[in-house]
């Protein structure tokens, strides 16, 4: 059973307040969010200084960008996988800088090795059709479902945070995920891709 969210018609307003520019309604949705986003992001970065500017960074990109903003069902959701970005953005960064005589090794390599054009179209092609069918199929789960899988497949999320951001409870997080991978599991286009989930 979902637990309800008393704050949801709150969030919404203040989420179509902030669209139009208004800083009050962006402080208050600052207000009401900051401890579980401290929270979720020292999980993350381990580090409170490092998490607390990218708080600050992602409201001034609120404000900011506002005329861009789009509607959402799950502004909580928005917020922490906007948070997590921008806090990746750190890692992401180190993770460039490699030694040259490995650039130098992977150069020679490539050089070495050159697929033929038509190889290299077949498989290009081949894998084109295997994301529009994942796609297909992932548009027929419900939204909770998608949300719930990128959290715990690509955002590496317990099954206690995925609850918390989806406002259900860890039991319906549990659900969602299980019933969209025995959904997608039916067809052979995701067998491949869902093989080595082992969660269960």
């Amino acid at each position: 059973m979902e637990i309800i969210n008393k704050t949801n018609t709150k969030e919404h307003t203040l989420w179509f307040q902030i669209r139009q520019g208004n800083t009050t309604a962006l402080g208050q949705l600052y207000d009401l969010y900051i401890d579980s986003l401290i929270s979720y992001g020292i999980k993350i970065s381990g580090d409170k200084s490092y998490t607390m500017d990218c708080i600050h960074d992602l409201f001034v990109d609120l404000y900011k960008y506002k005329n861009k903003l789009s509607e959402t069902d799950n502004i909580k959701f928005y917020l922490f996988t906007a948070l997590k970005r921008k806090i990746n953005k750190k890692y992401k960064v180190k993770e460039v800088c490699f030694d040259k005589n490995e650039l130098n090794s992977t150069l020679l390599y490539k050089e070495n090795y050159i697929k033929p054009v038509e190889d290299y179209l077949v498989e290009k092609e081949t894998q084109q059709q295997k994301v529009i069918k994942l796609n297909t199929l992932l548009n027929k789960l419900t939204e909770k479902q998608r949300q719930g899988l990128k959290l715990r497949f690509e955002e590496g999320l317990s099954y206690e945070d995925i609850a918390t951001m989806l406002n259900v409870s860890v039991a319906s997080a549990r659900t969602n995920i299980y019933r969209a991978i025995k959904t997608l599991r039916k067809h052979p286009a995701t067998l491949v891709i869902f093989s080595w989930f082992q969660f269960f």
